[in-house]
């Protein structure tokens, strides 16, 4: 019953197994390509004046779990990394572009989320390693979730300010910090 199907000579077919894992392992990949669609659905959503936290929320949740699961099947790739990262980037580069539109962000905050991606894309090699990058994607899911639940001035001035605060933080070990003061 759960073996792959035998052709004639009782040798394993084997493309049930193999049709099945390689679904498997593309869910991963799925995951992200839904953040991407929940990126536009969220923006549609707050431009039409409706509340985009649960839209938000959800495509954080693929976030999470495309990563979990990729490394769980062993599925990870560059490509997938790459792609997670864009579609992060996509999530939030498009979420600030509202909150800036509406006047609950800078226009700085998008500046420095661009720098961000292109120093997490071009210059992942190149700088030296930066402890607090690997949470940037969380601080900024968070405090563009705070926002977003809660979109008053003085909220999103507080949490777009830490936020931004991080991400400095972060390129300033990676590229100003002397190299003996990041151990």
């Amino acid at each position: 019953m759960g073996n792959p199907q035998k052709n004639v000579d009782g040798a394993s077919l084997g493309f049930p197994i193999k049709i099945r894992d390689e679904l498997l392992f593309s869910v991963p990949l799925y995951l992200t390509c839904t953040r991407v669609v929940l990126t536009s659905v969220l923006i549609t959503t707050l431009m039409e004046g409706g509340q985009g936290f649960p839209v938000f929320a959800l495509a954080c949740l693929t976030d999470a779990l495309d990563g979990a699961l990729a490394r769980r099947l062993h599925a990870e790739s560059k490509l997938g990394g790459l792609l997670d990262a864009s579609a992060d980037f996509f999530l939030i580069f498009s979420t600030s572009m509202f909150l800036v539109w509406s006047g609950l962000a800078s226009f700085w905050f998008l500046c420095l989320m661009a720098i961000s991606f292109i120093k997490f894309v071009f210059f992942k090699e190149a700088s030296r390693p930066d402890p607090l990058g690997k949470h940037i994607g969380t601080v900024l899911f968070v405090a563009l979730g705070v926002v977003l639940a809660y979109p008053v001035v003085f909220v999103s001035s507080w949490a777009i300010s830490i936020a931004s605060c991080y991400v400095v933080a972060s390129m300033m070990l990676c590229f100003v910090m002397p190299e003996e003061n990041q151990k």
